[in-house]
């Protein structure tokens, strides 16, 4: 099973199996994965109903990706050698 659930560069992290262990350390979040909806659980009712039901994620919040910059790329000293662009590692590591 995949821990790691993304939705528009937001990463949930799966904590299904250990959820009773976080409730109250952590916000918990049920997450459908097929509708890329998430709710946020607000009473331990709520988080023994949604394991009882086994049909849903409960997930807490991982945070955002991070945004990839190509400033690298227009700024690097470009080689070609037959057919493919190498660009220096020293350029893309800054």
């Amino acid at each position: 099973m995949n821990r790691l659930i993304v939705f528009d560069d937001f990463v949930f992290v799966d904590v299904t199996d250990i959820a009773k262990s976080l409730w109250g350390k952590e916000d918990l979040y049920v997450v459908d994965v097929d509708r890329q909806t998430e709710h946020l659980i607000e009473s331990n009712y709520q988080l023994t109903n949604w394991l009882h039901s086994g049909t849903l994620r409960v997930c807490i919040e991982g945070g955002h990706l991070p945004t990839p910059s190509i400033d690298w790329w227009n700024n690097s000293e470009k080689i070609a050698h037959k057919g493919y662009i190498y660009v220096k590692t020293k350029d893309i590591i800054k």
